[in-house]
């Protein structure tokens, strides 16, 4: 990211004249009226804009304009290469049109910022990953994706939470008294044991696009990272990359997800999920759609029953975070 930071028109008194009676200056040294302190000086107002990963044939990707006061933002206007992305000043949105890296120039009257916008191409077949994988899964899961929808179709509204991403959110084996946990709320559960983001990605369009939630919670990225051999930096893009599928197929949707439990082997692993994190954090940050909630430091080995999937009674972490975060989960009107 190139930024300018440049200060706003800001007008400074720092002089005063004092006059009368044959008044003159303090024989001590100190200016009359003055308390012997230095008149403050205002902040400096900056715009930054990070970088952005935009993708070829893929939802357009959000850029944040991020003002240290947003009182004295000012309209922007955008100089880029119309040949490789289509920008939108209103959405603040950027749809990659062709491979290669595009600099962008924001501007006001008083402020001027540079970011690059990363145009690539997607590196896999999306559909053909999720058959690929899904034969490695129960035999009976087309059967259940169909009962999901079904699920939907009998219990959703729109002010329905669904939970969903991988094991650690699968009602059927792992997180077995989710609606215990849940009872009485307006709250399904979707995960799917041994996904990563590339599967939820491809079921933004064949499971979720047709539902309406108030709530998307999931915990998802583990399995890009120790199973399918994703480096930080591919789990990070394809991260990025799902969740502005899914916030394109559901815009009145608020998205919580979990930064991703540390299994307790594998140190190098590890440490490529600490990478995620934070760069998934820093990602969230500025986007109003989406709260990453770091549940990550909470768990212990001790807490894990297979070094890998929280004890049940441990899940009260991500119950306990979603509350603490403000999350408003509607009783369940059924």
């Amino acid at each position: 990211m190139k930024k300018i930071n440049l200060i706003a028109a800001v007008a400074l008194s720092a002089l005063f004249l004092f006059a009368g009676c044959g008044e003159g200056p303090d024989p001590n040294g100190e200016d009359p009226g003055h308390n012997g302190e230095d008149p403050p000086v205002p902040e400096q107002v900056t715009l930054e804009i990070a970088d952005v990963i935009a993708w070829i044939d893929c939802a357009p990707s959000e850029f944040v304009p991020v003002w240290s006061d947003s009182a004295q933002a000012e309209p922007l206007e955008y100089e880029y290469d119309e040949t490789l992305v289509e920008l939108s000043p209103e959405a603040h949105t950027v749809k990659a049109l062709a491979e290669g890296l595009c600099e962008v120039r924001a501007y006001s009257e008083n402020f001027s910022v540079e970011f690059t916008v990363d145009c690539r191409e997607i590196g896999m077949d999306i559909e053909e990953k999720w058959r690929t994988d899904v034969t490695g899964w129960h035999p009976d899961w087309p059967t259940r994706l169909e009962n999901f929808k079904a699920l939907w179709k009998m219990s959703g509204t729109p002010d329905t939470t669904v939970f969903a991403g991988d094991s650690f959110f699968d009602a059927s084996g792992f997180w077995t008294n989710f609606y215990d946990t849940y009872n009485g709320k307006d709250a399904l559960c979707f995960g799917i044991g041994s996904t990563h983001s590339y599967n939820w990605e491809y079921l933004a369009d064949h499971l979720l696009a047709d539902m309406t939630p108030r709530n998307l919670v999931m915990h998802i990225g583990t399995n890009n990272v120790y199973d399918q051999g994703d480096t930080a930096d591919m789990a990070t893009e394809a991260l990025q990359r799902m969740f502005t599928v899914l916030h394109d197929r559901l815009p009145d949707t608020q998205i919580w997800w979990f930064t991703i439990t540390q299994r307790s082997y594998d140190e190098m692993k590890q440490y490529d999920v600490s990478l995620v994190n934070k760069a998934m954090m820093a990602w969230c940050k500025d986007r109003s759609w989406i709260t990453c909630l770091d549940t990550s430091p909470l768990f212990t080995a001790d807490m894990l029953k297979d070094s890998i999937h929280p004890k049940l009674e441990e899940y009260r972490v991500f119950v306990d975070a979603l509350n603490a975060a403000g999350i408003e989960i509607a009783d369940s009107t059924r």
